[in-house]
């Protein structure tokens, strides 16, 4: 089998090379030439470590893979690498960020490609994630942490062949350590900033001797927030996080093995709790100059300043919205909440993995990859960011996916020289539900916009009320939606009809909305490694794929708040689609020398279509279908090792052109009168660029790294309205060229240089490591808004640590760290222009002290 293979091989070439080397990690010297003497081997000096690797579905040198990737091992022993994000700076063009609004949510960009909302599980994201071969369907839930990791695999550029749609940008594979068949653990405990408190652990055990063995794990993760909420006199937001699992592995023969994972995800931390008060008052805000295309935000927002509409002079039409959020004075990044509630959240996760693998012959297996994830997640987050209850979201979702891949990997040597050979076939099934409530006295203050009191039961007779009053004689918007079962003009707003009359809405209610949506996908796919020459070899791939969705979005609806879980849709969306695609690739290696490798590949990928499910009418849900996105991707790399082993280097360029490529857009909606947010496949953009990869292997306790990636993204045709201030003739919006603008979380240069140096004190070992990692400015906005652009964004950690080994192999470490040390924090804004805003603000310093047992 393969694993045991691997690890007896890999056991046989480390204790050779101990043997030969006080080093541990090179060869020996040639042997001299027979006639003479044998001299004795010299050690060659440090070498960077070699990582085997499986992305290619089968086990080879990092160096050997024809394709631009990075992988980690040792580096997740760090104390300052927690999770993913902390190996931002490791990897060339790679960036990965959490997702504020969702347990453990992520937000992972590669060459400039990330998910365009990662708010809804309607949206697929372009960047595959993945943990032990499963690949994980909600963005909920993909930040893992680092413990007990084997190993992290990161892949850059499209990986349609053997990975499948949704990545287009790359897949990032987590894989986890194996049961080790004999007694044995790891416990860790940390604690730090903000009464961080971590107890990790591992604990594994022979069932069977040589025919069963087990690992127990668990993971309980808690914090106190880190900012402090004047409202509430709380801290926030608080962690609560725990995983557990069991983890068997089965060899009952020489030629079977199973690994089968049953483990539990519970995550009661807030979300969203950084959320600030973004509700400017009018004048703190400078007006954009004439003709700009930015929103004008110089009159502040309707939430905290109420609404004045012109009449005829001399008089003005003057709305005094209930309960008004306060406004916000000062343009510096805030340090204090001020939310109403603390955003509760859940979100449990029941997950089962197995893997199988058969030996058919001396050099062909069957793989078999099984999982299934049941995630019921529910969040509510205070989405205006201040004391006032003005809007508050709550979505309860329900996600399940299952998938099961074969895989028939093999070797063949014939004249026609070495085949490496896999031919898969693949079937997911993924399900979701999403059942959401918008709160507050939001919807009371939309009922003021047209011109109803709530406190009287009258209306004046505003802007929107008049056009109410225009299609609905003697009606508010409100009242008919009432009266009218098609909607009221305004916003086609509907009401509950369980309501009666407008007066039983009551005070602070709310607004109904709900989406469901199954999606069925199968693959069929080979992948081909032909050297038809010595150190020359081909590849080829190609795979199909067929997808299915079929999507309900429900009419949303106003209701009471008594009623708030009563499902009393008027009206549903029922669509469905289905999509066939092939994804070939093809390139070529060529192994100049042992350690000097070049390659060039082709290949295409394809990110799923679908429908947009974050909206509000049957008629939006109809609007917002989007057909697939597809990535044309051509690739050359160097790869090196120089001077016996201590210098690692690789270099890539690559060019990626989208076609159809999705984006969103808020836009007018002539047909209510509203903006709304429209999302559909809009443009062709070219995303090229060069990246390297450096390690040092300075001596055998210094190594040093160095990354580098540059990146040009450009849109090459784009047409929408950019310019909310202007107006065409007859139409309500100007759609215009807007292939000038960036796209957006496409950074120019991002960068990371670092190190460790080990050396011996006393009994054990002290180990200093650092690590620097750059991003340059990023636009947030479709529209390249000055408010939604992110700033450069520099982040530096550092941790030493002290460990020895005792007899009988027991280890011990303590090590002290620190993160995001030069306390760098940026607001990210959220808008609802020109209604209400709010933002969020990122974690600054932090440090911690982390103790860890192994036996």
């Amino acid at each position: 089998m393969r694993a045991i293979r691997l690890g007896l091989c890999s056991t046989f070439i480390l204790a050779a090379a101990i043997a030969g080397s006080p080093a541990g990690a090179q060869q020996s010297a040639p042997a001299a030439p027979a006639a003479q003497p044998a001299a004795p081997a010299e050690p060659r000096g440090p070498a960077i470590e070699e990582i085997i690797v499986t992305s290619q579905h089968r086990s080879e040198s990092i160096q050997e893979v024809p394709i631009a990737m990075t992988a980690f091992t040792e580096e997740l022993d760090q104390a300052t690498i927690r999770d993913i994000r902390d190996l931002n700076g490791l990897s060339a063009n790679v960036r990965i960020d959490g997702n504020p609004e969702r347990a453990g949510g992520s937000s992972i960009t590669i060459r400039g490609v990330s998910p365009t909302r990662v708010d809804d599980n309607s949206l697929d994201s372009p960047i595959g994630v993945m943990i032990d071969g499963i690949y994980l369907g909600s963005l909920s839930g993909q930040v893992l942490e680092n413990f007990d990791l084997e190993r992290v695999e990161i892949l850059r550029g499209p990986q349609g062949t053997l990975y499948g749609r949704n990545t287009i940008g790359g897949v990032l594979h987590v894989i986890r350590s194996e049961p080790t068949g004999e007694w044995g653990g790891k416990f860790q405990y940390t604690t730090g900033s903000y009464d961080q408190q971590e107890f990790r652990a591992v604990l594994n055990a022979p069932i069977i001797e040589e025919k069963l063995a087990a690992k127990l794990f668990y993971t309980n993760i808690s914090r106190d927030g880190y900012f402090k909420n004047e409202f509430l006199r709380v801290n926030q937001p608080q962690r609560d996080y725990q995983n557990f699992g069991l983890t068997l592995k089965a060899t009952p023969t020489d030629w079977f093995e199973a690994v089968l994972t049953i483990e539990k995800f519970n995550d009661d931390s807030q979300v969203g709790s950084s959320l600030f008060n973004w509700n400017f008052a009018p004048g703190l805000q400078p007006a954009p100059p004439p003709g700009s295309p930015e929103p004008n935000y110089s009159g502040g927002f309707f939430a905290c300043t109420g609404l004045v509409i012109p009449g005829p002079p001399p008089t003005n039409f003057v709305i005094n919205l209930p309960q008004q959020v306060p406004c916000r004075t000062s343009l510096k990044t805030p340090k204090r909440i001020s939310t109403d509630i603390a955003n509760p959240a859940s979100a449990e996760t029941g997950a089962y993995t197995l893997n199988m693998t058969a030996q058919l012959g001396e050099n062909l297996e069957l793989v078999s990859v099984t999982g299934y994830r049941d995630l019921v997640e529910d969040r509510k987050l205070d989405f205006d960011g201040t004391s006032v209850n003005h809007i508050t979201l709550e979505r309860l979702n329900d996600f399940q996916q299952f998938s099961q891949e074969f895989r028939l990997e093999g070797n063949w040597e014939s004249g026609l020289g070495n085949i490496d050979y896999v031919f898969g076939a693949y079937y997911w099934r993924s399900e979701f539900e999403q059942d959401w409530v918008t709160g507050g006295n939001f919807w009371t203050f939309i009922g003021g916009l047209s011109g109803y009191s709530f406190a009287d039961n009258t209306w004046s007779p505003t802007l929107l009320g008049t056009i109410g009053a225009a299609s609905n004689p003697g009606l508010l918007p409100l009242q008919a939606c009432i009266a009218n079962p098609g909607g009221a003009p305004f916003g086609n707003v509907r009401c509950d009809s369980g309501a009666n009359n407008l007066a039983g809405l009551g005070e602070n209610f709310v607004q109904r909305l709900f989406e469901h949506q199954v999606t069925k996908s199968g693959a069929v796919f080979a992948h081909v490694d032909w050297e038809i020459i010595e150190d020359v070899t081909l590849t080829g791939g190609i795979r199909y794929t067929t997808e299915k969705k079929d999507f309900t979005g429900a009419q949303a609806y106003l209701a009471p708040l008594a009623r708030q879980r009563v499902k009393n849709f008027p009206a549903f969306a029922r669509l469905d689609n289905k999509w066939n695609d092939i994804s070939p690739k093809a390139g070529v290696a060529w192994a100049v020398t042992e350690d000097v490798n070049v390659y060039a590949t082709y290949s295409e990928g394809w990110h799923s279509g679908g429908f947009f499910g974050v909206n509000q009418n049957v008629a939006d849900f109809n609007r917002d279908q989007y057909d697939p996105e597809f990535s044309q991707s051509g690739e050359g790399g160097l790869k090196t090792r120089l001077f016996d082993g201590r210098v690692q280097a690789n270099f890539a360029y690559f060019w990626n052109k989208f076609r159809n490529k999705q984006e969103q857009a808020v836009q007018f909606d002539a047909s209510t009168q509203t903006v709304a947010t429209v999302f559909s496949n809009v443009a062709t953009a070219i995303y090229q660029g060069f990246e390297g990869e450096v390690q040092v292997a300075v001596t055998d306790g210094l190594n040093l790294f160095g990354t580098f990636g540059w990146l040009d993204a450009r849109y090459t045709q784009f047409e929408t309205d950019i310019n909310p201030n202007d107006s065409c003739t007859g139409l309500p919006i100007c759609v215009v060229d807007a292939s000038y603008l960036k796209p957006r979380n496409a950074p120019k240069y991002s960068a990371g240089v670092g190190g460790s140096f080990t050396f011996g004190v006393g009994p054990g070992d002290i180990t200093l490591a650092t690590k620097y990692a750059y991003t340059s400015e990023i636009e947030g906005a479709l529209l390249n808004l000055t408010a939604n652009r992110v700033s450069p964004r520099s982040d530096v950690q550092a941790s030493i640590a002290y460990g020895m080994e005792f007899d009988g192999g027991y280890k011990a470490e303590i090590a002290l760290f620190g993160r995001n040390l030069t306390d760098q924090t940026f607001e990210f804004p959220a808008i609802i222009a020109p209604v209400f805003a709010s933002s969020t603000v990122g974690l600054g310093r932090t440090w911690g002290l982390q103790l860890t047992g192994e036996f």
